[in-house]
């Protein structure tokens, strides 16, 4: 009798236990079912935020990240947003810092080719959080979990397009068809269309449809570069050693190729007691490499369209043309090139890479060696055409 009641609060503990056990995990095997659309929209509504709750990196580009969250802001729902610019030069970080504090952001990546019906399976599976759903019920779920998702956050959900560069040699390629997507999403589901577009992945007239707003987004100003924190280190190395200034000409403000060289350094310097000299052995090959693919870009671009060869001599002495001139020339420029891409500030054709630039500035047959490399930018009268933004 004495045991009694023990005996009792022991089952009442197990019961408890057992009932709490079978209740989470209802609630984890719920949450992947589409059509218990609440749980699945805080689920979207709030991961986000979870997940940007952790530290990470934040975009320094302040006023396309203010620009950006303004686009999102606006009560025209039927727009999309698509934000443009070369490979590299963090356009990623400036739409994962623009969305931070939006509710509901789902992230889908679009490969080269992917068709329509592919990339609106792929939304609608990031939606409703059904991996292996049926096709014809995954718009049902997706809807569904968007209407939830609105009525408790009184918000869109916002997808994030991300799209995978084509191959740059090929002439006439298969696109994705990314415009079509966005205005199916946004007139049919209610939702924000980001359209993150690497470089070379989108058609030409993707971005011409009257229905986007384009923030084109240029190469970093090299103040913006130096503020980088994770680069500090190899910046203040590359000062010391002389060598700061070659690299921004052939970099330019492109962050990746900066990351590139640091992860080659931390290789290089680990078992290297001369910091300085293993400094000066990682850039050498690292800029001879940058330019040796601009050079071999060059002569690819002459034979596609061998009277390029009469506009490269323009850029010895002025660092844009006018696209008026390709007109005159009868130039045929590709779908895609690595060496002039289009410029509103300045306005007009420049060289599509900063590397590019130090080939057609100096009619690089090879790439020089850095000591030399040095001369010869410092005796040049030439500004280079990497934007300040």
């Amino acid at each position: 009798e004495e045991l009694a009641p023990r005996a009792a609060r022991f089952d009442m503990v197990r019961d408890t236990t057992i009932a709490m056990g079978a209740l989470a995990a209802f609630a984890a095997w719920s949450l992947k079912k589409p059509r218990l659309g609440p749980l699945r929209a805080l689920t979207l509504g709030l991961f986000w935020r979870a997940y940007r709750i952790t530290p990470k990196p934040t975009s320094l580009r302040s006023q396309e990240v203010a620009k950006l969250r303004s686009y999102l802001a606006s009560p025209r729902k039927e727009f999309y947003t698509v934000v443009s610019g070369p490979s590299g030069i963090g356009k990623t970080r400036l739409v994962d810092t623009a969305t931070e504090a939006s509710f509901g952001v789902v992230s889908v990546s679009v490969a080269p080719s992917t068709t329509e019906a592919e990339i609106l399976l792929d939304t609608f599976r990031a939606i409703s959080g059904h991996e292996l759903g049926g096709v014809s019920r995954l718009p049902v779920s997706a809807r569904r979990v968007l209407w939830w998702h609105r009525l408790i956050f009184r918000t869109p959900a916002t997808v994030v397009l991300r799209t995978v560069a084509s191959v740059p040699s090929v002439r006439t390629q298969a696109f994705p068809n990314i415009d079509s997507v966005a205005r199916i999403l946004t007139d049919d589901f209610g939702v924000r269309v980001i359209v993150d577009a690497t470089e070379f992945s989108l058609a030409p007239n993707a971005s011409k449809t009257k229905r986007e707003k384009v923030l084109e987004v240029e190469p970093m100003s090299r103040a913006t570069l130096e503020a980088i924190p994770e680069l500090a280190e190899l910046l203040t190395a590359l000062k010391a050693a002389d060598l700061a200034d070659v690299v921004w000409e052939c970099i330019g403000g492109v962050p990746v190729d900066y990351f590139q060289l640091l992860e080659k350094w931390n290789e290089a310097a680990a078992g290297d007691e001369s910091p300085e000299n293993s400094l000066e052995a990682v850039v050498e090959p690292f800029l001879a490499s940058l330019l040796n693919q601009a050079i071999n870009d060059r002569g690819a671009s002459v034979i596609a369209a061998p009277r390029m060869e009469e506009l490269f001599p323009l850029f010895l002495n002025q660092s844009e043309v006018s696209p008026e001139l390709l007109v005159e020339l009868r130039v045929a420029m590709p779908l895609v090139s690595r060496v002039l891409r289009e410029s509103s500030e300045p306005y007009g054709l420049i060289p599509a890479t900063a590397a590019m630039s130090v080939v057609l500035r100096f009619a690089l047959k090879e790439p020089p060696r850095v000591q030399e490399l040095k001369k010869m930018l410092c005796g040049s009268k030439v500004p280079s055409t990497e934007a300040s933004v």
